[in-house]
């Protein structure tokens, strides 16, 4: 599979904000940080997905759904507060 020269951006870009908020950017966040469009965004995302160096556990009608990937291996972080107002733990 052909690499882009964004894919190592993306990626880095990925960690850092999974890093700080604890789920993955939104395409148009990525878009938006990099400068470069969402459809570059999400071929680079579905690339890194490929290489096993970015997973997800949900797709839509075979498609990647929004904020659903994570950094291979990441921890989800959870936001206890807003679990108890949803009424879990």
């Amino acid at each position: 599979m052909r690499t882009s020269m964004y894919d190592e951006k993306i990626f880095e870009w990925v960690k850092v904000y999974f890093r700080v908020h604890g789920y993955a950017p939104s395409f148009r966040e990525i878009s938006l940080e990099l400068g470069i469009s969402v459809n570059t965004v999400h071929l680079g995302v579905q690339r890194l997905l490929d290489k096993g160096l970015l997973e997800t556990d949900i797709k839509i009608n075979d498609k990647l759904a929004p904020r659903a990937f994570r950094v291979a291996g990441a921890e989800v972080k959870i936001d206890e507060p807003a679990l108890r107002v949803f009424g879990g733990r």
